[in-house]
């Protein structure tokens, strides 16, 4: 029991130390997220999947006007329900997305990065955000879009991409 306590705070402290070296990162469109920690399944990063597949997707309708919407760690995409399975919120987002001449996207968490502050965080009110590596047909270098399980807001499509119309 004691032990459970040292590790929880042992992480505690770093995560607290992490979160306050940088303020609020704002990476290019290109730029890799600093990792923490991954979960693999099948040597691919979990969740992962592709829009085009039977699984669930939110119907999103509305595309973002801002361009860091999804692509930046300051504003990453926020599903909430991390209570309730924060995974599936982020991979029936991601099902939900298609490329813009609707080609079905595929992807898979490349892992937790970027500590930040939240009430709704598991840790002494800290999350991470999971850094998903998103591809389809035709693009010549994956987006990065940043998704925040922690937190609830309206959901829009990142710009460049479109809504999903219909179940496949």
């Amino acid at each position: 029991m004691m032990l459970r306590h040292v590790l929880l705070m042992v992480c505690l402290i770093l995560l607290a130390s992490c979160a306050s070296q940088s303020e609020k990162p704002v990476p290019q469109k290109s730029a890799q997220p600093e990792i923490v920690a991954v979960t693999k399944s099948h040597n691919k990063g979990v969740p992962f999947g592709q829009s085009d597949s039977p699984a669930s997707f939110t119907k999103l309708a509305e595309i973002s006007k801002d361009s860091t919407y999804a692509y930046s760690q300051g504003n990453p995409v926020r599903v909430g329900g991390v209570r309730s399975r924060g995974d599936r919120q982020e991979s029936m987002y991601l099902n939900g997305l298609r490329g813009p001449n609707n080609e079905p996207i595929q992807y898979e968490r490349m892992g937790s990065c970027c500590p930040f502050e939240t009430p709704n965080g598991l840790l002494g009110g800290q999350g991470l955000l999971d850094a998903f590596k998103v591809t389809y047909d035709g693009l010549a270098k994956p987006l990065i879009i940043y998704v925040n399980m922690y937190d609830e807001a309206p959901l829009y499509v990142p710009s460049g991409l479109i809504a999903r119309k219909t179940a496949e």
